[in-house]
């Protein structure tokens, strides 16, 4: 299933319980559960934009694990959901890239969900370091001077420096290559 999918699933489930909770004569209940939505729905808006965005940079095929730019969307969200300003989100952007940017996805499916857990703690961290304004610094790895050029900084990896990556990831799973003579 696409996030998106999974997205509107959430929604039309939510919409259930807010029915059922009408029709029992629950409307107190129907309020705090609709303002619930809204805030849940703006939250996968930001989450789901914040991802694409950072996809635009790093192209349509690259070695660069989607997990990272899915877990900066959901830091993002995170931030957002709890009250955080725009330079609160961009914080936990910057430190979910500074973090785990350098993951590869290498097509192993068994490894991919410790990788996204791995960019779920990121973005966790992230979330916490950029509450209290902590940041890392421009220079620090590929982090910039703000939250764009430090996503630029990403999709630049992406797309240009990972372009040899792909290919020698594929060499490896289909035993193109010998990386003990190599590797000596």
């Amino acid at each position: 299933m696409t996030p998106i999918f999974l997205d509107l699933l959430v929604i039309a489930f939510s919409c259930i319980i807010v029915f059922f909770a009408y029709r029992k004569g629950l409307i107190r209940t129907v309020i705090a559960v609709a303002g619930y939505i809204v805030a849940a729905v703006l939250a996968m808006f930001v989450s789901n934009l914040i991802a694409v965005h950072q996809k635009k940079y790093i192209g349509s095929l690259s070695a660069y694990c989607g997990a990272v730019s899915a877990g900066c969307g959901a830091g993002a969200a995170i931030t957002y959901l709890s009250g955080g300003s725009y330079e609160d989100v961009s914080l936990t952007i910057v430190n979910t890239i500074g973090n785990v940017g350098g993951i590869v996805c290498d097509g192993a499916k068994s490894s991919c969900a410790a990788k996204i857990a791995s960019a779920v703690d990121a973005a966790i961290l992230a979330h916490y370091m950029g509450q209290h304004h902590r940041s890392f610094q421009p220079g620090e790895g590929i982090v910039r001077e703000d939250v764009e050029d430090t996503i630029k900084s990403m999709g630049y990896i992406g797309r240009v420096g990972m372009k040899d990556t792909d290919t020698e990831i594929l060499n490896i799973m289909i035993d193109r290559v010998d990386i003990d003579e190599v590797c000596k």
